[in-house]
């Protein structure tokens, strides 16, 4: 190269490349140290999810190389607990622990053993604290209905309805007809109560499934396509403000032809109660769907990742909070659904057909209608706890929500 062209050349000032100091960071494990540097103005025609922005926009590198850092750094962690753990028991000389003495050896082991009881006193305590404050709730309840019926039949008071054994019979009373028998020569109400209770949780149980199931594949259909949502969401609202007593007969009429004569009646029933489970399931699906963290959907993108592995692997536990919410309250709406069903379908065999047969001799024998609504209301409770101790044991114990 001739001199003159070597002196051009060497005066001109030296410039950074576009993605300046950027490449050696991700190959360096350690603390990420940066400069400010000036965002880079808008690339035409690229979307500001693309995948490309990740390699062309000056700033975007530097984000991905710290998420990718801060992953490597907890999956080294987990690694090395995992191993830490397994060495003493399982020998296989992948770490080396320090030898201790014995002295030492059983202060770690009187340790353990007082931070397990520690933490077993804290369950039982924690258990015993709930079981106590249900029970105060319970008995407080209790006495204000009793209270309630008192006063209003000393004070002869009329507002809102007038007490008396009819209207608001003793609690003693209604709970000693579980004793006795439903009719002359027949079994005891308790019994009777029982087998018509686990024929309707059978349809509330069908019918929950199935509405979840189905809420659940409308949601996720729903947060993949905006268009879908406006088309198909103010329809979703509307179906659940027409009555259900409404569409019960309908649903029987339709739906029971085209079942297994096994399924005829209470599969229609489990239908309907569907019908009042899939709405919520529905509506938080949507909502926890669309609750992922964008920049682990932008890493996904990047990854070239499907929408089915996006669904699975970043968008479904996300959704699990808003979804369990929705389950808590289509629990107990499947039990309604499924006590209305049965009216319409005139099934005999679960809590709808005796709360309609003893509503016909409410005026002469009260507590039994009374006890069947007690039951109905414990039915529910169970779906609710049900569904609360599957939260507990999917969502409480993810690794994410570990301390």
């Amino acid at each position: 190269m001739p001199a003159d062209e070597q002196r051009v050349l060497a005066s001109l000032p030296e410039r950074e490349p576009l993605i300046a100091r950027r490449v050696d960071l991700l190959d360096d494990g350690d603390t990420f140290e940066t400069l400010p540097q000036p965002h880079a103005g808008t690339l035409p025609g690229l979307r500001p999810g693309h995948a490309l922005r990740t390699v062309l926009v000056t700033g975007e590198p530097l984000k991905l190389a710290e998420f990718i850092d801060g992953a490597l750094r907890v999956q080294r962690h987990a690694e090395n607990l995992t191993l830490a753990r397994a060495a003493p028991h399982e020998g296989h000389g992948v770490i080396n622990p320090v030898p201790m003495s014995s002295g030492a050896a059983n202060a770690a082991s009187v340790q353990r053993s007082t931070a397990a009881r520690v933490t077993w006193r804290s369950r039982l305590g924690g258990a015993a604290h709930r079981a106590g404050m249900i029970s105060l709730a319970i008995v407080a309840l209790a006495a204000l209905y009793e209270g309630y019926d008192g006063l209003w039949r000393a004070t002869d008071w009329t507002w809102p309805f007038h007490a008396d054994d009819t209207t608001l019979p003793h609690l003693w009373t209604i709970f000693r007809a579980f004793a006795d028998p439903a009719q002359v020569n027949q079994p005891l109400l308790f019994s009777v109560l029982l087998h018509k209770a686990l024929f309707t949780a059978k349809e509330a149980f069908a019918g929950f499934v199935l509405g979840a199931v189905f809420g659940f594949a409308l949601g996720a259909a729903l947060a993949h396509s905006k268009l879908l949502q406006r088309g198909f969401l103010p329809y979703i609202v509307g179906s659940q403000t027409i009555p259900i007593l409404a569409i019960a007969p309908m649903v029987v009429i339709w739906v029971n032809p085209k079942l297994p004569a096994g399924m005829q009646g209470w599969g229609a029933v489990a239908v309907i109660s569907a019908y009042l489970t899939f709405f919520p399931v529905a509506v938080n699906s949507l909502r926890g769907l669309n609750s992922a963290d964008p920049r682990m959907l932008e890493l996904m993108r990047s990854y070239a990742a499907s929408t089915w592995t996006v669904l699975w692997k970043v968008r479904f536990p996300a959704s699990l909070p808003y979804v369990f919410s929705a389950l808590k309250v289509a629990a107990t709406a499947s039990v309604v659904g499924a006590i209305i069903g049965e009216l319409p379908s005139g099934l005999q065999s679960g809590l709808g057909g005796a709360i309609l047969n003893f509503n016909q001799y409410y005026s002469i024998e009260p507590q039994e209608l009374w006890a069947t609504n007690i039951v109905a209301a414990a039915l529910g409770i169970i779906f609710f706890l049900a569904v609360l101790g599957a939260e507990k044991a999917v969502v409480r114990r993810a690794p994410e929500r570990r301390a």
